[in-house]
């Protein structure tokens, strides 16, 4: 009843007897698109595609149209930016300003006032300790860095907060003095495309790749930032939280610290702070403002890291003491986030002001 069909597709070699013509065209048909979809996954692999990108990019042409859909991701991917391909022959990222020191001075002065206005005028902010966070930014002795970290409970909570806590002729000075944070951004928000990436470069927003690693030239660039004096602000969680509860501590401070030390330079002022409210202000996913809520920022006192920065060298040859020491690093970090949410949480009851 049946022909012995000899398959035309890539796998000729193998001979299908004794199966329906159609049965084996639908094989031979499947074998082919095993071999798209794998080739179109180890040119990802080859390009440096997370492994989630790569997941989802397997589905996608799993699913028909597998010619024009593999096409369009792969021009995507072309077009999309690299942080490591815009660093320079040391592997530093650029940090100047692209529309020149006037750009940065607009751009800086017009995102906070801006910010300034959503949580001064549309809403209400308060603060207590705050002195202490200002006395790190304008009164502490160059080179020695400023390295501060906070809870991530919204998109806007930088620039948001961290221009609510600077006073406005900070901003408008920052030509003489420099001393503006500096911040890192997924490329994914802050290099989509070139007026972009020169848009938060101006802000001293540096662009890192989500799920790169600890190895990558916004990481050795931010090092020399702080050698050098500046200020930077980091989120320890590394994504914003959904749920307002403290994430998992990413290691990515920990080498900054360690890299800073082995490097030697001084090691930075760090000081942390836990605000509540961002989350009603600007929800997650939602491009809409709250109005009439109410932010709440309370600032830590400096952590010691001295007795941990001083392994950092003993401990840089050993994997797993590195480990060690980073995940002693981000434990201390993690407690004092957590005090300074309990004491937030109690500031916030004396005063009758829920989040809401």
């Amino acid at each position: 009843c049946y022909t012995p069909f000899t398959p035309r597709a890539p796998h000729s070699a193998s001979r299908v007897r004794g199966v329906p013509h159609r049965r084996a065209a639908t094989r031979n048909s499947r074998l082919a698109s095993l071999d798209r979809t794998t080739a179109s996954v180890k040119y990802r692999v080859a390009r440096g595609v997370t492994g989630r990108e790569r997941s989802l990019c397997a589905l996608k042409e799993s699913k028909g149209s597998r010619g024009a859909s593999s096409a369009r991701v792969m021009a995507s991917e072309d077009s999309a930016p690299s942080t490591s391909a815009r660093a320079n022959e040391g592997g530093m990222l650029p940090t100047d300003a692209p529309w020149g020191t006037l750009g940065r001075q607009a751009v800086l002065s017009t995102v906070a006032l801006v910010s300034k206005f959503l949580l001064d005028v549309v809403n209400s902010t308060t603060t207590t300790n705050g002195e202490t966070l200002r006395d790190a930014i304008t009164s502490r002795e160059r080179p020695r860095g400023l390295i501060t970290l906070s809870n991530h409970a919204s998109t806007f909570d930088d620039p948001g907060v961290l221009s609510e806590l600077i006073p406005m002729k900070y901003f408008l000075t920052e030509p003489w003095h420099g001393g503006v944070r500096w911040t890192l951004c997924t490329d994914e928000i802050c290099a989509k495309n070139k007026l972009r990436e020169d848009f938060f470069l101006c802000g001293k927003a540096l662009a890192i790749k989500r799920g790169g690693g600890l190895d990558q030239p916004v990481l050795h660039t931010a090092v020399e930032l702080v050698k050098r004096g500046d200020w930077l602000h980091l989120f320890p969680e590394g994504r914003v939280s959904r749920d307002g509860e403290l994430s998992r501590m990413r290691r990515g401070f920990a080498k900054l610290l360690c890299d800073i030390e082995n490097s030697g330079g001084q090691t930075p002022l760090v000081v942390p702070f836990w605000h509540s409210g961002m989350a009603v202000v600007k929800p997650y996913g939602e491009y809409s403002i709250g109005v009439g809520k109410r932010v709440h920022v309370t600032v830590g006192e400096p952590i010691d890291f001295s007795d941990l920065v001083k392994k950092c060298g003993r401990c840089e040859k050993s994997v797993k003491a590195r480990d060690a020491l980073y995940g002693q690093i981000m434990d201390r970090v993690e407690g004092r986030l957590r005090d300074l949410k309990t004491k937030n949480a109690r500031e916030r009851e004396s005063t009758g002001a829920a989040v809401n």
